[in-house]
């Protein structure tokens, strides 16, 4: 036993035991992690959906679907949409498109008082 590929000891199993070479000692792998609530939300929401458009069957992602509804539910008159849209264009870090002056939060203020069922237990304010 002069050779140095027969001796045998720590770090050096038997040449039979050795893993052969291309062979992975892993071939399952590492276990596979859990998702993330955040991860599988994302996942979700890049899912296609199929939508009836101008009578067209379209499919486009379920983000995109989302923001449809809630901009075509603005435009209906649901003030809670309308809220949504315009919190989303207040905080925006993209310039406002639509040119929107400050003035425009006083007008949906009012807007939204005219809509809003008043609550006769609370003393009105001058």
């Amino acid at each position: 036993m002069t050779d140095d590929e027969d001796v045998v000891g720590y770090g050096k199993p038997p040449r039979k035991h050795q893993f052969k070479k291309g062979v992975s000692g892993n071939p399952s792998g590492r276990r596979a992690r859990s998702k993330s609530f955040d991860a599988l939300l994302e996942q979700q929401l890049d899912k296609k959906v199929s939508l009836s458009l101008g009578g067209r069957k379209v499919k486009i992602p379920l983000r995109q679907a989302i923001v449809m509804k809630i901009a075509s539910d603005a435009l209906n008159g649901k003030v809670r949409a309308q809220e949504v849209l315009l919190k989303h264009m207040r905080e925006s870090t993209k310039p406002d498109p639509f040119g929107a002056k400050a003035y425009d939060d006083a007008i949906f203020a009012e807007l939204t008082a005219t809509l809003a069922p008043k609550d006769n237990n609370k003393p009105e304010e001058e």
